[in-house]
This record gives structure tokens, C-alpha cells and sequence, in this order.
């Protein structure tokens, strides 16, 4: 699978609004750190917990959330790290968002776009539905494709499932000699059409052909 960790949509989005945002640095208080409407915000965890909050359209966010929650509000763009987890990531409706999680959840709302990436498992990746590019590494987990999304999907490790709803378009990577397998590597669900399994051993596809 060829997972954009830094997607080009963000290099976009990112070189446009910096152009009219003023730059903070956003110090943590209580644990919480937050980015409020319009600004453009850089978010360091020096004691975790840290739970990091982008608020809404017109805000960009780069930010570390340790032992706790990143929330990406609707229409912002964002991007978590995670330096300790547990780490959950929180996509809300149309946000452009990349994130890390580690023994969580990486969530990405109906509309959003959203890259995630495990830094240890268990990984689970929840794309909710009409998602233009969701794309996300699972782990001792499962990965879900909404009704209308576009989803790639990489198992990093030999214990992944995925579930593929009506009109979701999915790929998943496997490790070599998972591909396929009932309950470590698979797609169980594929409501788009047949299931296929590709020829380099690898990769298996619903509702979409081979790559």
C-alpha cells in the first residue's frame, strides 16, 4: 500500500492559509491544549497528559497530544503526533487531518480527509463515510470504510480487519503470508461487489480493481 503519511492536500491547504493566519505557540494548561478559530497554532506536549484541541474552519493546528485525544473541528486542518500513548485522533466532519495513534482509535468523520499511521498497536482505523481519502495502518485491529469513501487500508501487522460498506471503494496491505487469511489479514465485509485478491501477494481490493 502506499501510504501518504504528509499528503499533498495538506501541503495545499497549508501553504494557502498560512499566507493570512498570525502563528502561535500554544503553551498547555491543565493538560489541554487549545487553538482557537482562525489561528495557526504550534502545540508542544512538555508533561503529558495532553489533550489537543483544533477548533473549527479556518484554523491549522500541528500538535502533540500524549496519553490522551487530538480533536481536528470541523473544517480545520490538522496534524498530530503522538510522543506517548495511549493516542486517540478525532477527524471531524470535513477537516483535513493527519494524525498517529498508538494502542487507539483514528477517527475521520463523514466528509473529512484524513491520513493516519500506527506507532503501536492495537490501531484502529474508523472511516465514517463520503470520505474523498481516508487512509490508515491498523494493528491488532480493524479498519472500516464507510458508504462512499475511498479508503487505503495497511496492516502492519498480521492481525487486521476490514469492513468495506455499500459504495466504499477499498484496498488493504497485508504482511507476506497474511493476505487473505480468515482472522489475521482480511477484508470480511465488501458491500461494493466481489472481493478480489491480487496477484502480488499482497494487496486484496473491493470495489476496485487490482493495482
Amino acid at each position: 500500500m502506499r501510504l501518504t503519511w504528509k499528503m499533498v492536500f495538506f501541503v495545499v491547504v497549508i501553504t494557502v492559509a498560512n499566507g493570512c493566519r498570525d502563528h502561535r505557540d500554544v503553551a498547555c494548561r491543565n493538560g489541554l491544549c487549545l487553538c482557537l478559530h482562525g489561528d495557526d497554532c504550534d502545540m508542544v506536549c512538555i508533561a503529558p497528559p495532553c489533550e489537543a484541541v483544533c477548533d473549527d474552519g479556518g484554523t491549522h493546528c500541528v500538535a502533540e497530544c500524549a496519553n490522551s485525544e487530538c480533536t481536528c473541528g470541523p473544517g480545520a486542518s490538522c496534524e498530530f503526533y503522538c510522543p506517548s500513548g495511549p493516542c486517540h485522533v478525532n477527524c471531524e466532519g470535513n477537516s483535513f487531518c493527519a494524525g498517529e495513534c498508538w494502542n487507539g482509535s483514528c477517527n475521520c468523520s463523514s466528509g473529512s480527509n484524513c491520513s493516519f499511521r500506527c506507532k503501536s498497536g492495537p490501531c484502529h482505523v474508523n472511516c465514517d463515510g463520503n470520505n474523498g481519502q481516508c487512509d490508515g495502518e491498523c494493528a491488532n485491529g480493524t479498519c472500516s470504510c464507510g458508504p462512499g469513501s475511498n479508503c487505503m487500508f495497511n496492516c502492519i501487522d498480521n492481525d487486521c480487519n476490514a469492513v468495506c460498506g455499500p459504495g466504499a471503494v477499498c484496498e488493504m496491505a497485508c504482511p507476506a503470508g497474511t493476505l487473505g487469511v480468515e482472522n489475521r489479514c482480511w477484508i470480511s465485509q465488501c458491500a461494493s461487489g466481489d472481493l478480489q485478491i491480487c496477484s502480488d501477494g499482497k494487496t486484496t481490493v473491493c470495489g476496485k480493481q487490482c493495482p
